[in-house]
């Protein structure tokens, strides 16, 4: 029997893409997606996947990059 989320294609929390790419760290993970984009100010960011650009955030609402916040 299939449930009503799967018959309308919703994913559980862990299979989502925007839970991919998140660090280990419970602490830093919890710093990323609690960041506020400077653009678009929502929350939700993850780790950029760019080379050149390790340690920086991007925006999963408008794609934006910045720098994670010390």
């Amino acid at each position: 029997m299939t449930s009503i989320n799967e018959k309308l294609g919703f994913k559980r929390p862990g299979k989502r893409a925007f839970m991919k790419n998140l660090p280990g760290d419970r602490a830093l993970r919890n710093r990323v997606t609690s960041a506020k984009c400077p653009a678009c100010d929502r929350t939700g960011a993850h780790l950029s996947r760019l080379r050149g650009q390790e340690g920086w955030l991007t925006c999963g609402w408008c794609n934006h990059t910045w720098e994670l916040p010390a």
